[in-house]
């Protein structure tokens, strides 16, 4: 809607802020019938050490889903936009073929940490997870490009440029989850 309204780039991220504040504001009365709301000053340090991280994630997946966009949209025209975007969702396949790895492994991981050997078992699990993320990437960077130049048209072909790197930082990115368990 906002494309067609004429809003470019900074109209679809406000349309979307929009729809995400207004269910979050769904989800809170919900919530608040449900349960409702005491606030414990005492335990403010508490929820502030839980939900800090939480509010920083939340950030860092707006800036890793959207951000990126905005500024390249800014900085070189809404036409370069484009094959940015195609670039991203074949990036995007790296993230896809690594999860069926991490929705086995996430589950585990922490109750891997209470034993000297289950730490080492830990450890083995969560390099492997990052390696497995680096094939994948590899996999994807080396078909990517042949499948974009196959199946987009020609305007489309300077994703192969980015598509790479993109897929690179997919790959980081994944890493640093399977490897963070122990911090």
């Amino acid at each position: 809607g906002a494309l067609a309204l004429g809003y470019g780039v900074t109209g679809v991220l406000f349309s979307g802020a929009l729809s995400s504040g207004l269910l979050a504001l769904g989800l809170v009365l919900i919530q608040w019938r449900a349960t409702g709301v005491r606030l414990q000053l005492n335990r403010a340090g508490t929820i502030f050490r839980y939900g800090a991280p939480l509010a920083f994630g939340g950030l860092a997946t707006f800036a890793m889903g959207g951000l990126d966009r905005w500024i390249v949209a800014d900085a070189v025209g809404t036409a370069e936009l484009a094959p940015y975007a195609i670039a991203a969702k074949f990036a995007t396949i790296t993230a896809l073929l690594i999860q069926p790895y991490g929705m086995w492994w996430f589950p585990r991981r922490f109750t891997l940490l209470d034993s000297a050997n289950q730490r080492r078992e830990n450890a083995r699990l969560s390099a492997m997870g990052a390696g497995l993320g680096f094939i994948a990437a590899a996999m994807v960077g080396l078909t990517a490009p042949m499948a974009i130049t196959l199946l987009t048209p020609d305007s489309y072909h300077k994703a192969v440029d980015y598509t790479p790197w993109l897929v690179f930082i997919v790959a980081l990115r994944h890493s640093s989850d399977y490897l963070g368990v122990g911090c």
